[in-house]
């Protein structure tokens, strides 16, 4: 599940960057709404546009932005911040051996950091951890094109996000706050129109089943094809790739939080393990996986501590 990277603005970490003297181009991840246009297939008719995961975006569409953006700014390094699945695209290419384009970045700013999902919280373990494979289900429940939940699906999850607690139908009937935590407390109540107008934004129902074999297998991985014929066909090898974060050498910020349903702490003490360039890290115990770029205590709480390290390894001009 995607954040428009318009909308991951809406209380404007992109614009406190900017006022910092910052250059602020803002990623777009294939299939959401800015990311739908393709040299041969049409995402409303073609099943091809949808056969893509976060590995893509981690080795085809990540490298692409970082080069397009030196490109047109003629710099020679960026500094990167990321959230969600923007981090886990980040530790995927970033420490891979084989490529170079953490030579281009200087700085790190990851929020909600995601690499393992086994011990998430949010009701999408109850579809992760199916008794058949997860591809199969997957595909049963939602096709082969884009993931679109329907009212039901949503309701059935719902009914494990919000409980018996009475909240607002908003929250409740909406699937990234049925997926990411429905605890508003930190958010601003005039706005939530607003966010529930902009988001869920479209992913693939490939992507989501890769989410799904990461928290099956507990690892780090590339997507798993199904079988050993599969895998050597696409890896050269019977089984996916494990992702290393060891090799990245870019100095990082990690900001995580108690309440996150998605970046379990006991998840992110994978990455404090592996991290080889860690700089700065901050723990906030009551925020949820979406307050760290719509709260609006964030401002406070993040981005005046991201901007002070950034400035530290990627001083604004």
């Amino acid at each position: 599940m995607s954040i428009r990277r318009d909308a991951l603005y809406l209380v404007n970490p992109g614009y406190i960057l900017a006022d910092a003297g910052y250059d602020v181009w803002l990623g777009n991840m294939r299939g959401n709404y800015y990311s739908r246009a393709h040299v041969k297939y049409n995402p409303d008719r073609d099943e091809e546009f949808w056969d893509f995961s976060w590995d893509d975006m981690a080795k085809d569409d990540l490298p692409s932005m970082i080069y397009y953006i030196l490109n047109a700014t003629k710099y020679t390094q960026i500094g990167y911040v990321g959230h969600s699945q923007g981090t886990m695209i980040a530790f995927a290419e970033f420490g891979n051996l084989n490529n170079i384009v953490q030579n281009n970045v200087s700085f790190y700013a990851a929020l909600a950091p995601v690499a393992h999902l086994s011990h998430i919280k949010s009701p999408l373990k109850y579809l992760f951890n199916t008794p058949k494979d997860p591809e199969y289900v997957w595909h049963l429940l939602f096709g082969y094109k884009e993931f679109l939940p329907s009212s039901n699906i949503i309701k059935w999850l719902a009914k494990y996000a919000c409980g018996s607690v009475i909240f607002d139908p908003l929250i409740c009937e909406n699937i990234l706050f049925v997926i990411c935590g429905p605890d508003k407390k930190n958010m601003n109540n005039t706005r939530m129109e607003v966010y529930v107008s902009h988001e869920p934004d479209g992913t693939s129902v490939k992507n989501m089943i890769h989410f799904a074999q990461i928290f099956l297998s507990k690892q780090f991985q590339a997507y798993d094809y199904g079988s050993s014929e599969k895998n050597q066909l696409h890896y050269n090898q019977t089984t996916p790739p494990i992702y290393s974060i060891r090799p990245m050498k870019i100095p990082t910020a990690i900001f995580w939080s108690g309440e996150d349903w998605l970046a379990d702490p006991d998840d992110v003490a994978f990455i404090f393990d592996n991290i080889q360039n860690l700089v700065y890290e901050k723990y906030i115990s009551d925020y949820n996986h979406l307050d760290f770029v719509w709260a609006m205590t964030a401002n406070k709480i993040i981005y005046e501590d991201l901007i002070n390290q950034m400035q530290k390894y990627h001083p604004s001009k």
